[in-house]
């Protein structure tokens, strides 16, 4: 297992608001935007572009492919987790980002998993989720593991009214830590999208 900082095992990072509002009342000049003073001005805010980002835009090539995924779920309330299985394009829509990605799923690949109603675990090892065969058969038609899908909701006390209750942002976590654990050992580099455009 790599070596991982204190940083990295699924810890939030803490935002804090910023203001860059000049600050008012300072008497050792005139008032802004007459003069300024480094007591009064704002701390300085760098703007980065991300260093690396997987995929700007994730494109279904047809509904029924999320409404399938989506029907287990419905049918039986226990989550699922999918292999997004499509190729990468660029994503050159008005207002998109210079250079950007976007991955077009046409299927989701469903490996063998032991499912709840509040949990998932994938059954076979990192290197073997898919079969062989099924690997062959997606590369012939074009298709690559572009990305990962999962529910994670459970169905409201009273069913027929359609309400969901959902673990976003309790539950990610773990979710994060098992991410940067696969990160570490390297599985990151099985499916990147800049060698395939």
């Amino acid at each position: 297992m790599g070596k991982f900082s204190k940083y990295d095992w699924g810890k939030f990072a803490s935002l804090e608001n910023l203001s860059c509002r000049v600050r008012s009342g300072c008497r050792d000049h005139p008032p802004w935007p007459e003069g300024i003073c480094t007591k009064c001005q704002p701390s300085p805010v760098t703007l980065e572009i991300q260093p690396y980002r997987h995929v700007d835009y994730v494109q279904f090539e047809n509904g029924q492919i999320m409404e399938t995924f989506l029907d287990f779920w419905r049918q039986t309330g226990r989550q699922r987790i999918g292999l997004l299985l499509g190729r990468y394009a660029h994503f050159d829509t008005a207002g998109s980002p210079p250079l950007a990605i976007k991955a077009v799923v046409a299927a989701i690949y469903e490996p063998a998993q032991e499912s709840t109603p509040r949990s998932v675990k994938l059954t076979d090892p990192l290197d073997a989720l898919m079969p062989k065969r099924t690997v062959e058969v997606a590369r012939r038609l074009g298709l690559r593991p572009v990305g990962w899908i999962f529910t994670d909701l459970v169905a409201e006390e009273q069913p027929n009214r359609g309400e969901v209750q959902h673990f976003r942002g309790t539950m990610y976590q773990s979710k994060a830590k098992q991410a940067v654990y696969l990160k570490g050992m390297g599985c990151e580099k099985l499916h990147t999208s800049s060698a395939f455009l």
